[in-house]
């Protein structure tokens, strides 16, 4: 089934880390990637160790991406899209397949949307597929069988707090 975790508030990507958790304790197979971040959170210390997960390698050197121009923008996204598509060929090899910040990196246009769309409808029914990231597209959560928002109240980045090491990345 295909799930996708959305909204304003903390917990998307940890709430798919626990689905790859889940996954390895039930003997599955599991690719996570991250789009938009450089590989370098404190949960690929941990992951990258796992038997029968693969942590596919991010892109170096990216920082506050929704700062960045249009130019720089749509010099990335050939390689995201050339990502997309590996991990298109590689699905069989996997059970689940987590792509955190991928709406994100849809609703920023880093992803071609015609391909990100047909790559989610495509889909294999016989596998799990989770996308993490704000704002969620309606198109997107039709094809999805489970879509939770996770909606802020309150966070300490309203008051000036920095992310923390081991908590926000």
């Amino acid at each position: 089934m295909k799930h996708i975790y959305t909204g304003d508030g903390k917990g998307k990507t940890t709430a798919s880390i626990g689905m790859i958790i889940r996954a390895l304790g039930a003997g599955k197979k599991v690719a996570f990637y991250q789009f938009l971040k450089d590989g370098k959170s404190s949960e690929i210390k941990v992951l990258s160790k796992l038997s029968n997960l693969t942590v596919l390698e991010a892109l170096e050197n990216i920082e506050e991406v929704w700062t960045y121009s249009k130019e720089k923008i749509d010099k990335l996204k050939p390689y995201y899209n050339e990502k997309l598509n590996e991990i298109s060929k590689a699905i069989p090899d996997y059970d689940m397949v987590v792509l955190d910040e991928f709406l994100v990196a849809l609703n920023y246009g880093y992803l071609d949307y015609d391909m990100a769309y047909e790559f989610v409808k495509s889909f294999p029914d016989d596998k799990e597929l989770v996308i993490t990231g704000r704002g969620e597209d309606e198109k997107f959560v039709d094809l999805c069988d489970y879509v939770s928002r996770i909606d802020k109240v309150k966070h300490p980045y309203d008051n000036g707090t920095k992310a923390r090491e081991g908590i926000e990345y």
